[in-house]
C-alpha cells in the first residue's frame, strides 16, 4: 500500500517533466527530475527506517501469527531496506516518460526482472553456487535487483551523453520548485490510498 502511495513519484514527475519538455526548457526538466530524486530518497529512507523499526508491530497489528512473524519479519526487513532505490526508479521513470522516452524504463525494468528472477532461483533454493537462504533469499534477490535498477537510471541520467541537455548547473534543492511536485503528488497520493 505505502509502495503504491508513493507511485505520485512516478505520475508527478512525468506530468511535471513533461510540461516543461514541452515548453522546450530542458534545464527544468533536469531539475525537476533532481527534486524528484531527493524526494525519493528522502521519503525511502524514512520508509525503511519505518519498516525495519516497527515490523514486528505491523505484522502483529495485521493478525500474523508466530510461525508467520518469524518468517515474514526477516523477510521484510530485508526488503524494505530496499525502499530508497524502488522510489529512485518511480521517479527516473517520471522523468523518462516526461522527456517521451518509454524504452530506457522498459529495459531497465526488464533488468530489475531478469535480476530478480535469476537472483530468487540462486538464492532461494541455493543455486549457481548461492547459499541456500529460503525466504530471505527472495528478500536478497528483490533488494539487489532494486539497487541494480537505481543504479542503472541514475548512471543514465549523470553519464550518458545523451541526457547532457538534461543536466543541472547547481544542484540546489528549492521548496519553491519543489512544491508543484508536491501539489501534483499529494493529490495522487490521496487518490491511490482511497483506491487501496
Amino acid at each position: 500500500g505505502i509502495y503504491w502511495i508513493f507511485a505520485f513519484l512516478s505520475f508527478g514527475t512525468t506530468t511535471l517533466v513533461g510540461y516543461h519538455h514541452g515548453a522546450q526548457d530542458f534545464r527544468a526538466c533536469g531539475e525537476t527530475y533532481l527534486h524528484a530524486l531527493f524526494l525519493a530518497l528522502l521519503g525511502g529512507v524514512a520508509v525503511a527506517c519505518a519498516g525495519l523499526l516497527f515490523a514486528n508491530p505491523l505484522y502483529s497489528l495485521m493478525g500474523a501469527e508466530a510461525p508467520v512473524i518469524n518468517e515474514g519479519v526477516p523477510y521484510f526487513r530485508i526488503y524494505i531496506a530496499s525502499a530508497p532505490f524502488t522510489f529512485i526508479f518511480f521517479a527516473s521513470v517520471g522523468f523518462f516518460r516526461g522527456i517521451q522516452n518509454t524504452r530506457t524504463p522498459m529495459m531497465i525494468a526488464f533488468l530489475i526482472s531478469g535480476t530478480h528472477l535469476l537472483l530468487d532461483y540462486g538464492l532461494i533454493y541455493g543455486n549457481f553456487g548461492f547459499p541456500r537462504l529460503g525466504i530471505r533469499g527472495a528478500a536478497v534477490a528483490a533488494w539487489i535487483a532494486q539497487f541494480f535498477g537505481a543504479a542503472a537510471c541514475l548512471w543514465i541520467f549523470f553519464f550518458s551523453p545523451s541526457m547532457g541537455v538534461y543536466k543541472v548547473a547547481k544542484w540546489r534543492i528549492s521548496l519553491t520548485e519543489m512544491r508543484p511536485l508536491f501539489r501534483i503528488g499529494g493529490d495522487l497520493a490521496i487518490r491511490t490510498g482511497a483506491l487501496r
